[in-house]
């Protein structure tokens, strides 16, 4: 592991397993991060998904440290039930995005799946992390989306063990929008149904009218006060219907606010790591939704993308 970078730990940091267990060496990942990967592993229970974790490693007062701050999504794979291949155009893909996105950092591990396997290295598994991602500063996240487990696992020098404590924080200075779970459409139905309040108020005064005129006729002792009363009253029922008029129009307006308008657009700006199949990961809980995104944003395609773009969310 590079010794001579000493590097800020995060803030907000939640452990598993014991204290004793992490002693000489620490692993963090944002949590953000690590919900974007089990949902994107989620997506497919039939096939192993997979990618590169990017970060930066070194020391914190003497003792080994990986921070995972984002990932890099592997396309153009080989990949099955039970095996995931990095091809060389997957290389090819991961270095361009490293470069464009990720300036300064570096890849720190690797992460994939297990489909109703569990936790574990297999013989493959090993392979590729003792060939390719064999350093100090390596890791490896393996996820069951059937069980839903998860585990981290390190080379060190010798073979393959598995962490028995990680942490995983809330970094202040990352500021996302919160993902918006959608099921079904992509789109949400914002026409909503009219308010007829005025029908309402209405087969309230009409009976309580017809009840003040059976009170004026059967009173003729007190017909002039009730008169007047009733005339007064009448003045106040069209002042009351008039501004039922106005509130039932502004009510009307307010249910038609999704019919015309775009409250069914969030504005983004491109942001330093982002792209678009991990935005769709974010807000749609579906990496292949990054689609929706170019067509809306009317994009050359996922890649045209830099810090900076301001795009639409459509919902």
């Amino acid at each position: 592991m590079t010794k001579e970078k000493e590097i800020r730990i995060p803030d907000a940091v939640e452990w598993s397993g014991e204290e004793e267990e992490r002693i000489g060496f620490k692993l963090y990942i944002r949590k953000i991060i690590l919900d974007e990967i089990e949902t994107y592993l989620e997506s497919d229970i039939k096939n192993e998904l997979g990618g590169v974790l990017i970060g930066e490693c070194g020391t914190v007062s003497g003792e080994n440290v990986i921070i995972i701050e984002d990932i890099i999504i592997a396309l153009y794979t080989e990949t099955s039930l039970s095996r995931l291949t990095f091809t060389h155009e997957t290389w090819e893909y991961i270095n361009n995005i490293l470069e464009k996105n990720h300036p300064g950092k570096k890849i720190v591990g690797w992460f994939h799946s297990h489909p109703g396997h569990g936790v574990f290295m297999s013989g493959y598994d090993k392979f590729i992390q003792e060939n390719f991602f064999n350093g100090e500063c390596m890791t490896a996240l393996v996820y069951d989306p059937v069980r839903r487990e998860r585990g981290f696992f390190r080379f060190d020098g010798n073979n393959i063990i598995e962490l028995k404590s990680y942490g995983i924080y809330n970094e202040s200075n990352y500021l996302f929008p919160q993902p918006v779970k959608l099921t079904g459409s992509t789109k949400k139905n914002t026409v909503r149904k009219k308010i007829k309040i005025k029908d309402v108020l209405l087969f309230i005064l009409v009976p309580a009218s017809i009840i003040l005129i059976i009170l004026i006729i059967g009173t003729q002792s007190r017909y002039n006060t009730l008169h007047t009363e009733l005339n007064n009253q009448k003045v106040k029922t069209e002042k009351l219907e008039t501004e039922i008029n106005e509130l039932s129009e502004l009510l009307n307006s307010l249910g038609n606010l999704g019919e015309n308008d775009k409250a069914n657009i969030i504005k983004y700006e491109i942001r330093p790591g982002d792209d678009l199949r991990k935005l769709a990961i974010r807000f749609y809980d579906n990496p292949e939704m990054y689609d929706t995104l170019v067509k809306h944003n009317k994009l050359q395609n996922e890649f045209d993308i830099y810090p900076g773009k301001k795009i639409e969310i459509p919902f």
